[in-house]
């Protein structure tokens, strides 16, 4: 698939991906401002590009270690309105039952694992479970390509101990796991500056002998067309990959951070992939300025009537509830 071949459909479904993410996360706002969510809300305004386009290349049987700003890949591969709310909300009939953060939400059964830490903490399950199916035989599709596994990280992380570690695991046993690295250029409130000295950080991929790609993660068609060459690239044997995407956050580090020690100057200059898309898919002719009005009018009624749903839904009772999450291990796959 190259960006003369990329189908309207791919680009439709990665618009429409993005715009729910986007409209939950304007609501997990509201909420948090409401003072209905316990904890801070981390968003992911400004990474839906990259996002997106990574979780449309999952297939059922992969497995992806998403990180707090990947509203838009858990919605790709699966994830439900419902489950999201229940977790930020913290309901009892949630799968997490209310007894968790609201950003360690996941579902082993359906492959999205349930995020650990943002300091590379996922690299090394995510390499473990694809190492086991291969031992198991189990590592292959029905074409003969292989299950992929997806983990994402930050510029941030890419500094850690833990990352360097499972993505050297990764790449000695040449799984097909692909490493999402969403540069932002701020380490929380540190910039790039003063986190790496290499020019770039796919510069990194050569030491640990595995396959990089850069993109710019404001640009949603080359976002799909540089996750769909890593992901075949991972399919087909090639080893572990590494994608860089070179992001515009968009707000500060979670809700409770105004962001300030950004730059004026570097603030007035980011770009929205969103506004983006939607300017080119118009300008295109792809969508009309009705269709996307009708569109975003669609996606703020499911993501209303789901909040409705959800908030008359029972709060977790310590007294009562069933504590053991698992009553046998081979539960996590059935």
């Amino acid at each position: 698939m190259t960006l003369m071949n990329m189908s309207l459909q791919v680009r439709q479904r990665h618009l429409e991906i993005m715009l729910y993410a986007r409209q939950v996360e304007q609501q997990i706002t509201t909420l948090y401002r409401q003072g209905r969510i316990s904890g801070s809300a981390y968003l992911g305004r400004g990474q839906e590009a990259f996002s997106a386009a990574a979780g449309v290349q999952l297939q059922s049987g992969d497995i992806l270690a998403p990180l707090t700003r990947d509203c838009a890949a858990r919605i790709a591969f699966g994830e439900s309105l419902t489950e999201i709310f229940r977790t930020y909300l913290g309901k009892a009939t949630g799968i997490m039952r209310g007894r968790d953060g609201n950003t360690h939400r996941g579902h082993i059964r359906t492959g999205i694992l349930p995020m650990i830490s943002h300091l590379g903490g996922m690299i090394a399950p995510v390499a473990g479970i694809l190492l086991s199916r291969r031992l198991q035989g189990q590592d292959k599709l029905a074409n003969g390509d292989l299950h992929i596994g997806m983990a994402s990280i930050g510029d941030g992380g890419m500094s850690t101990g833990a990352l360097h570690e499972g993505l050297n695991a990764a790449a000695v046993l040449h799984l097909p796991l692909v490493l999402l690295v969403s540069d932002n250029h701020y380490a929380y409130s540190t910039p790039s500056t003063h986190n790496y000295a290499c020019q770039h950080l796919a510069d990194r991929a050569v030491g640990y002998g595995i396959q990089s790609h850069q993109c710019d993660g404001n640009d949603s068609d080359a976002c799909l067309h540089t996750l769909y060459l890593a992901v075949q690239a991972a399919r087909q044997g090639q080893g572990s990959q590494m994608v860089v995407a070179s992001i515009d956050r968009l707000c500060g580090h979670s809700e409770h951070d105004d962001a300030r020690y950004i730059p004026p100057s570097v603030q007035e200059t980011r770009k929205d992939c969103v506004e983006l898309r939607l300017e080119q898919l118009q300008l295109s002719g792809d969508f009309s300025a009705s269709e996307l009005s009708a569109l975003q009018q669609r996606i703020d009624n499911d993501i209303q009537q789901t909040l409705q749903q959800v908030s008359k839904e029972p709060e977790p009772d310590a007294q009562q509830t069933q504590w053991q999450a698992l009553s046998h291990p081979e539960q996590l796959w059935q």
